[in-house]
């Protein structure tokens, strides 16, 4: 597809931007509002030709229709008019709808709030405030930013992998079937969920009538995009009889399709008791050879799919560790490759692994996970020595998130994660069945 309406609208009613680290790709959206509807929308785009692709079958999509309508456009929307994206580029599919939804947030805080806040939640506006957050000292921002969670009365949830400065700032600090469990339980107006994108978004099918933000919208998980909707809907056509099994890292709208979610702790347990023979098991083709392991009795067919940070883990970064530190023992994540896997003498999800150090008699461990990882182990079991593998992997969708961009989004109630209704309605179930497998 070649670009179009490519350019800058000068003294444009909006301005969104969005960029990826992952990919290194950045979009920004201008756009011309006439009497409710986009009439004119350009864009610049710094990235591969799938960025482009998107960008411009997102403006096409998004003219002459009216806000409210253009604010609906998803990512699953984009990936199903462009026929599908390759796996390895469905991490930037949702930048688009993104950066979209950016330029009429700007339009719309302009238009009603110029007065009382010249700096908007718009993306200019939002960089310098983040920017002018970011010279104060940590110890001044926590006390904003609870300052700010007592007034907005939110909880914040936060992953074991973030950085240990948002770890500290926790009400609960946790693995995906964790943090679920608390967004499921709490009864705060506000979740803030420091995480990715597809977290926030099992917040938001919990809690639809809660606020749930995510203080960077760009933190997306490049496995859970490696199943779009539209690719899920074809491999349910083609295996009519299987069971369809969705890790939680997946998105919203892959939910809907699933009749069952699991997390990397209970993904055994889910589909060795859900009822048929036949599995459809994603997005994860290495948690899929795992629970395939130990439920031999089923057909399970994997999706191929993957997270790159478990992927990257070879058996000799593990090695290198434990030739240092002989009489440790390796704690590994399902996510890794059946041959780290072998090796390991724990396989556990990241709260898991706080278990295998508490019950373990041994004093040392190489952790075969994502490297931050090891600041919360370190909390919780601090009579004992952890250690990442060799090549220090790290998640910089998981990094992205900083003291100053909670902050904001605490000041700003911005960015919102919200699920389609319809998408919504369908998700709970398997959600609900993913934590009452837990529960029982």
């Amino acid at each position: 597809m070649n670009p179009r309406n490519v350019g800058v609208i000068e003294k444009a009613d909006g301005v969104g931007e969005v960029g990826n680290p992952v990919c290194g790709d950045m979009m920004t959206f201008y756009i011309r509002v006439d009497k409710g509807r986009l009439s004119e929308i350009k864009f610049k785009t710094f990235g591969c030709g799938a960025a482009i692709a998107v960008s411009s079958m997102v403006g096409e999509m998004a003219l002459g229709k009216d806000v409210e309508e253009a604010l609906r456009i998803t990512r699953e929307d984009v990936d199903e008019r462009l026929g599908g994206l390759p796996s390895e580029k469905m991490h930037c599919s949702n930048l688009g709808a993104d950066a979209l939804r950016r330029a009429i947030h700007d339009y719309l805080d302009r238009r009603g709030n110029v007065k009382e806040d010249p700096v908007g939640h718009s993306a200019q506006g939002a960089q310098d405030r983040v920017l002018e957050n970011s010279l104060l000292d940590d110890d001044a921002l926590v006390e904003l930013i609870l300052e700010e969670k007592r007034k907005k009365d939110a909880v914040i949830l936060v992953h074991n992998y973030q950085r240990p400065e948002i770890q500290d700032i926790g009400d609960f600090v946790g693995d995906s079937l964790g943090l679920a469990l608390k967004a499921s339980e709490t009864d705060m107006d506000v979740i803030v969920f420091c995480g990715v994108h597809f977290m926030a978004e099992t917040a938001a099918i919990l809690n639809p009538d809660r606020i749930v933000l995510l203080p960077e919208i760009r933190a997306g998980c490049p496995m859970a995009d490696m199943a779009p909707v539209e690719a899920v809907r074809r491999a349910k056509e083609l295996h009519p009889n299987a069971v369809v099994v969705s890790y939680v890292n997946t998105t919203a709208a892959v939910k809907a399709e699933s009749d069952y979610c699991c997390t990397s702790s209970n993904a055994v347990r889910v589909t060795r008791e859900v009822e048929g023979e036949e599995i459809l098991f994603l997005p994860d083709r290495n948690l899929a050879a795992y629970v395939a392991k130990y439920v031999p009795e089923k057909r399970i067919i994997p999706w191929d799919g993957y997270c790159h940070v478990h992927q990257d883990i070879a058996v000799k970064d593990v090695m290198e560790v434990l030739e240092n530190h002989p009489g440790a023992e390796i704690i590994a994540h399902p996510e890794c490759t059946e041959e780290v896997l072998s090796i390991a003498d724990h396989v556990r999800s990241t709260s898991g692994m706080v278990a295998a150090a508490n019950e373990s008699s041994a004093d040392e461990f190489v952790v075969a996970t994502e490297a931050g990882m090891i600041y919360p182990l370190k909390r919780a079991v601090p009579g004992k020595l952890f250690y990442p593998t060799g090549n220090k992997p790290l998640c910089p969708n998981m990094k992205l998130i900083t003291l100053p961009k909670v902050l904001l989004a605490l000041e700003n109630l911005e960015p919102r994660v919200m699920v389609p209704e319809d998408v919504r309605v369908r998700a709970l179930l398997p959600v609900e069945r993913m934590l009452g497998f837990n529960s029982n």
